[in-house]
């Protein structure tokens, strides 16, 4: 099944500026991944200004105004601050935890993928590459089991993954995809046996429902991209028939677009 997915999480390009975890030979662990990012406690990791009390939500440091974040980190669940970049690593950190932790991902599953990883790599991969490739697994999956409700999800998730890595052309694309698999009412079907897919087809219109999430997450690509509503559509006209899910839909990308043109003006004003 060939299903269109961003540049493999295993390309430098995924990386960006980070720097990356110090190669190692053997003994790989998904924990390893895992950093104390930020400052625990009432103080800017970025120039060290003391605050009388720990901020509770994102404000500006008064000193050096870096915007920081206050939040449990994935590290030790700690209350810290966190520089922007070190929120989105913390993010990519927390959600490889919650793959082990609670979404019922074995811990030498991961450990195998981060083997795999930084074979490709020739060094230790980022959270941010091994959360990536876990969700392009499990959307080829779903898509396999032509659980499309399920697929959408995962498509939906990678691209948050990317926009946190700061690839937002490829976190664009992905948000278009996933809206209009939402035109197009997908279901969760755990088989293709012909009787049942007659009785009960893949897609159906008729649920179709835009979650007010991924409109949202696209407009704001699209507006940190400064992107036209005519290359937004000639990006979203350019899905149909992309990748085998995305054919025979229902609702071609072209039929969709004419009710997305509206949401997305809407969502702009």
């Amino acid at each position: 099944m060939s299903i269109r997915t961003p540049e493999p999480a295993v390309t430098e390009a995924a990386t960006g500026a980070r720097e990356a975890p110090a190669r190692i030979e053997s003994g790989l662990s998904w924990r390893m991944l895992l950093s104390e990012l930020g400052v625990a406690g009432p103080t800017c990791p970025s120039c060290g200004h003391g605050f009388e009390k720990m901020p509770q939500r994102k404000r500006a440091c008064p000193k050096c105004s870096v915007i920081l974040y206050s939040r449990k980190r994935a590290f030790d669940g700690a209350k810290s601050l966190l520089t922007e970049t070190q929120a989105r690593d913390d993010a990519a950190q927390g959600s490889l935890r919650s793959f082990v932790q609670i979404g019922g991902m074995p811990e030498p599953e991961v450990d195998a993928l981060l083997l795999f990883l930084h074979g490709q790599l020739g060094r230790v991969p980022t959270a941010h590459e091994v959360v990536a490739e876990i969700l392009m697994r499990q959307a080829a999956t779903h898509a396999e089991a032509w659980n499309w409700g399920l697929y959408r999800n995962a498509r939906f998730n990678l691209a948050e993954a990317l926009v946190r890595q700061g690839r937002r052309e490829d976190a664009l694309n992905l948000f278009l995809e996933v809206l209009l698999l939402d035109l197009n009412g997908p279901r969760n079907m755990g088989t293709k046996d012909p009787e049942v897919v007659r009785l009960f087809p893949p897609f159906d219109p008729s649920t179709a429902f835009l979650a007010p999430g991924a409109i949202g997450r696209a407009v704001d690509v699209m507006a940190d991209l400064s992107l036209s509503s005519d290359e937004v559509e000639k990006r979203f006209i350019s899905l149909d028939g992309s990748t085998e899910p995305l054919r025979g839909l229902p609702r071609s990308a072209v039929d969709a677009w004419r009710d997305l043109k509206r949401v997305f003006a809407n969502g702009r004003r």
